[in-house]
């Protein structure tokens, strides 16, 4: 009697897994060296193309967007390497009634010129620790300006505010803009034949002053902003773009886009940074600032940065701010009297993110 296949399963079921167990395993390892080169391959890729940072993210996952962007941007702007000076002497110290005035000398590596500033510190009879503002002067403008020991014309005391309203104030000399056309023009040019610019080589001092504020025993870490008009305004729009230490940014007269700004009218070399279109434009740097508080003032009307290109600027800043929940940290402020500094919403603006402890 002829029993089916199954019929024989039923009768005999060990029959049936020694059947099973004897097939053959098609799920080989052919498809394993394939893999493995895929592997090999995409990592060398990555090293290639220095997209990531593998260490990191083994520990903490692939960088993000705006890192990535962060890193583009330094690289762009020729940021230099060394972070600190190697000396800082005082020159001279001046006494008034609420703050000290430091007049300082920063020494850098062999081969560079110091860079002078001014150091304003309050007078207090705690030890607490002082917020502190890194103050940058613009073109037609000194540090002596912004320490409010000279007048100037722009309304540009901003550092001298700051120390009476209870903040260290960091003035630094910015090199070579005293004489636009006879010596920042000339360097400037120069640089840029050599795919360096003069806003990469300052934001390399300006660096290292964040360094010298966070390295200071009167100074709080966490409490460190900036605040520039024109030049310093874009200064300051960079270094608080690329500089995560700077925790509050004050940027005066120095906003729009590239094509409705320096691309529409000649403006000094130090504008033109070789490369930079190629990174984004200007609403794209500073919303590498986010969610850090941002406030943008601009003096209407301004032939080099006009209102209507800023206020269409801010929107895309605005509306990063606001889809990650921190549309209260940003804000344009604009005031009737052109190319000048307002500084009405200066300490209101440190005071409410710096003076809350």
């Amino acid at each position: 009697m002829v029993h089916s296949r199954k019929e024989q399963e039923k009768l005999n079921p060990q029959a049936s897994v020694k059947t099973s167990a004897s097939r053959p395993n098609k799920v080989g390892l052919e498809g394993l060296p394939l893999l493995l080169a895929l592997i090999v391959a995409f990592a060398l890729g990555v090293l290639i193309q220095g997209r990531y940072d593998l260490y990191r993210a083994a520990v903490n996952g692939f960088v993000s967007q705006e890192t990535r962007q962060r890193r583009k941007l330094k690289n762009i702007l020729n940021l230099q390497k060394d972070s600190t000076w190697s000396r800082v002497k005082i020159q001279k110290i001046t006494d008034h009634p609420t703050y000290t005035e430091e007049l300082i000398e920063f020494i850098g590596q062999e081969n560079s010129e110091p860079l002078a500033a001014y150091l304003l510190i309050p007078k207090s009879s705690t030890s607490r620790k002082f917020p502190a503002v890194l103050c940058i002067h613009g073109h037609h403008s000194t540090k002596e300006n912004v320490a409010g020991i000279t007048p100037s014309p722009y309304n540009i005391n901003y550092g001298y505010t700051l120390v009476q309203g209870g903040y260290i104030a960091l003035i630094p000399e910015i090199r070579y803009s005293q004489d636009i056309w006879r010596l920042e023009d000339p360097i400037g040019l120069n640089l840029l034949l050599m795919g360096k610019s003069l806003t990469g080589e300052r934001l390399s001092d300006l660096w290292r002053c964040i360094s010298f504020l966070r390295s200071h025993d009167q100074v709080d870490q966490d409490r460190i902003g900036v605040v520039g008009w024109s030049m310093g305004g874009g200064l300051a729009l960079y270094l608080s773009a690329i500089d995560e230490r700077v925790k509050l940014s004050y940027i005066s007269c120095y906003f729009g886009t590239y094509e409705g700004t320096i691309m529409a009218v000649r403006q000094s070399t130090d504008n033109y940074i070789p490369g930079i279109k190629t990174f984004g434009d200007l609403p794209d740097v500073a919303c590498l600032i986010a969610p850090r508080p941002l406030l943008i003032e601009h003096g209407s009307p301004d032939r080099e940065f006009p209102t209507e290109i800023a206020k269409a600027a801010f929107e895309q800043v605005n509306h990063t701010y606001t889809r990650s929940g921190n549309g209260d940290k940003v804000k344009l402020v604009i005031r009737e009297g052109g190319h000048r500094f307002y500084g009405d919403q200066l300490l209101p603006w440190f005071n409410q993110f710096f003076q809350s402890r």
